[in-house]
């Protein structure tokens, strides 16, 4: 959520998780948080399936038995799991040879019912508290959030390929920050084939139950009783291997899933978010706005002044534990402590701008998912990120607090592009379609070629344009590495493709901090650039545009069920040219595919103008984040195209006498094949005039 932040954040932010974590390790173990107990009363023990399991009898696991079992109502939740499974392979045991279950310690707790380890039909109780660890599970602490769970961790001894597998767990507890509703999202279909997926929910307290199917997921079995429950089964024996398509869109389902929730709409999810955004009216939110009222009389400046002074003097770090997972932090506390996570952020920029008379509320979004994130069910899991949706002259601007510093004013600073949001007010909450803020190009690259200054020696000038975030983030990375580690950085990137090549003229960095444009200028030399062929009589130079190239999705080629994901948003026109003069010869060319994922425009132009300028323009901007199922093929041949016909070839005489110079494609026929290649087609034309033109047989 946070972006560029400095090192010295981070170590800092480190030096605090490493306090926390010691503490947590020295005052907790593992009866603090789990205990012994047979499974509760509302579950439907199952044994192990009768029979063999042949459709897994070549693998290194064989999954007997899934069970997953959960009861919710509106403050209570209790998640029941029970695997059996075959050890079939030394791999198998190495896999699956440590039990790992991890929770919040700030409102569940975990009761186990029983490990076992069967081989050879005698069953061995692996279930000893004095063998577990308990640690601090802090996977998102690279990106400065620390939610305090715990894993409870059990390696298994003398486990052998052949062994049996079988336990089963309860992990309790409801995080009050979701209020009254759930969510749940069960697999059908699994990588590896199933003898029984055994899938139970039992929702109690009248809540209500609706359901969506995805990717081919069989409708589950609902039964409602009189006293308030509703019971969701999907129980299925024998489950084939579901194989699931790769480089599918994140909003997107890989295997068949059933969705059950407690919400009849996105708006309902939203009410329960809402009341947590209540705006500060403290005597500091009144100074720091007084400040910038002083600065500035437009209401523009005045946001777009409130947000900077929270991106700059606030950092990210987030404390996430428990309710303050959902809960934000009171504005006062946030400008004392000088951080906090997105939600604080979020409601301290929210109290200035009301404070500045600016409409604004808070909006969920999710940055992986983006607007694909509502083709789910209606529930409170699909968010990762809150932020600001300011109403300035009835035109909407996306504020994010996290980030850095941002270059721009109102009217150019980067604005993400989630596509959707869930938009919070208290009781009148809405999903809403934000508007396309983003700049026409977000990279636009120039390589300039000098083909006749030096024959040979060729003059490479490369002009790196960056606008909106891409311009913030280059400014990071210059400001942080300094400019001599980007230079070389890119001469390195160079130095792969042109071996030979020499910094000319040191990098500049031009920016303009009212557009947010971030230009980085480099002028370069490539001596011995030519390649020579002295049997074809001529030297070549080659350059593609790199950068959009890798830009493009790439592809195998196979059947999918789902559609393809695309990196998204991209917007990048990449523009190669030649310095030339009249002893040269280009032709003019033009591809474009316009499609309903992406657009991609290849202008090919020579002397236009009267400039003696041969230049190829390429330009390629996804629309969205995925293309759909049934466009994959028209649109992949179309991207398979471009990419055949991307870069060029400049091809001169090595005897300056003879005709001077050309242009190929990515491929030329080499002079020496040319004459075989013509004796071919004249024996293939011969044959077939033959054929044609020969004296037909009559039967007698």
């Amino acid at each position: 959520m946070g972006q560029g932040l400095k090192r010295g954040v981070i170590y800092l932010a480190l030096f605090l998780f490493c306090i926390l974590s010691a503490n947590i390790g020295q005052a907790q173990s593992v009866t603090d948080h789990a205990k012994i107990a047979p499974p509760p009363d509302w579950v439907e023990l199952q044994d192990s399936p009768p029979g063999e399991f042949e459709a897994a009898s070549r693998l290194k696991i064989a999954y007997r038995l899934t069970s997953f079992q959960k009861r919710v109502g509106k403050t209570e939740q209790e998640r029941y799991r029970h695997f059996i499974m075959d050890l079939l392979t030394t791999g198998a045991v190495e896999d699956n040879g440590t039990i790992s279950i991890g929770f919040d310690p700030g409102y569940q707790s975990i009761i186990f019912h029983h490990i076992h380890v069967v081989r050879d039909g005698i069953v061995s109780d692996r279930l000893d508290f004095d063998d577990f660890e308990i640690f601090r599970t802090e996977t998102d602490r690279d990106k400065l959030i620390y939610n305090g769970r715990l894993t409870l961790s059990l390696s298994l001894t003398d486990l052998r390929a052949g062994d049996k597998l079988d336990y089963s767990y309860t992990v309790s507890g409801k995080n009050p920050g979701l209020g009254e509703g759930f969510f749940q999202s069960q697999i059908q279909e699994y990588a590896s084939p199933e003898q029984r997926i055994h899938s139970i929910l039992r929702v109690e307290d009248g809540l209500p139950v609706y359901t969506k199917l995805h990717l081919g997921a069989v409708e589950p079995r609902i039964t409602r009783q009189d006293n308030g429950v509703t019971i969701v089964s999907y129980i299925r024996d024998d489950v084939p291997a579901f194989v699931a398509d790769d480089d599918v869109p994140k909003w997107s389902y890989s295997y068949p899933i059933q969705e059950i929730s407690s919400y009849d709409n996105w708006s309902d999810v939203g009410n329960v978010f809402a009341p947590y955004y209540i705006r500060s009216q403290s005597d500091e939110i009144k100074r720091i706005a007084a400040d910038i009222r002083a600065e500035t009389a437009d209401a523009g400046a005045q946001a777009r002044a409130a947000l900077d002074y929270v991106q700059r003097n606030i950092r990210y770090l987030g404390l996430e534990m428990g309710q303050s997972g959902y809960k934000p932090r009171a504005p006062d506390l946030v400008l004392d402590r000088k951080f906090g996570d997105c939600k604080d952020v979020t409601l301290l920029l929210l109290s200035l701008l009301q404070e500045l008379g600016v409409s604004a509320d808070p909006m969920l979004v999710s940055t992986d998912e983006l607007g694909g994130v509502f083709d789910a069910l209606p529930n409170h899991a699909a968010f990762d990120h809150v932020v600001v949706l300011a109403n300035i002259a009835d035109q909407f601007y996306v504020m994010d607090p996290t980030r850095s510093p941002q270059l721009g004013d109102i009217d150019h600073y980067a604005q993400d592009a989630y596509g959707r949001g869930l938009l919070l007010r208290e009781d009148n909450s809405a999903v809403i379609d934000l508007p396309d803020s983003l700049p026409e190009w977000t990279k636009d690259f120039t390589d300039s070629f000098d083909l006749i200054s030096d024959p040979d020696t060729i003059t490479f000038t490369n002009v790196l344009k960056y606008v909106g975030e891409q311009a913030d983030s280059t400014v990071d990375w210059v400001n942080g590495d300094g400019m001599a580690a980007v230079e070389k950085a890119l001469l390195d990137y160079y130095r792969d493709i042109y071996p030979t090549i020499e910094v000319a003229e040191e990098m500049q960095l031009i920016t303009d901090e009212e557009k947010a444009i971030a230009t980085l200028k480099t002028g370069f030399k490539i001596p011995e650039a030519w390649t020579e062929n002295a049997e074809e009589n001529r030297k070549t130079f080659r350059a593609s545009p790199y950068e959009l190239r890798a830009d493009f999705p790439k592809f195998n080629g196979a059947d999918r069920v789902t559609d393809f994901a695309l990196e998204y948003p991209v917007r990048t026109r990449h523009t190669v040219e030649y310095l030339a003069n009249d002893d040269y010869d280009f032709d003019d060319d033009k591809y474009e595919f316009e499609g309903e994922a992406f657009s991609y425009l290849e202008l090919n132009e020579w002397n236009k103008d009267g400039n003696t300028i041969y230049r190829e323009t390429y330009s390629y901007r996804t629309k969205k984040d995925h293309i759909n199922l049934a466009d994959v093929k028209t649109d992949m041949a179309a991207i398979n195209k471009a990419r055949d016909r991307m870069g060029m070839t400049v091809y001169t005489s090595l005897n300056p006498n003879a005709d001077n110079a050309s242009i190929s494609g990515d491929w030329e026929i080499p002079q020496s094949l040319k004459g075989a290649i013509s004796i071919l087609l004249l024996a293939i034309l011969a044959f077939m005039l033959r054929l044609i033109f020969r004296k037909p047989q009559v039967d007698s």
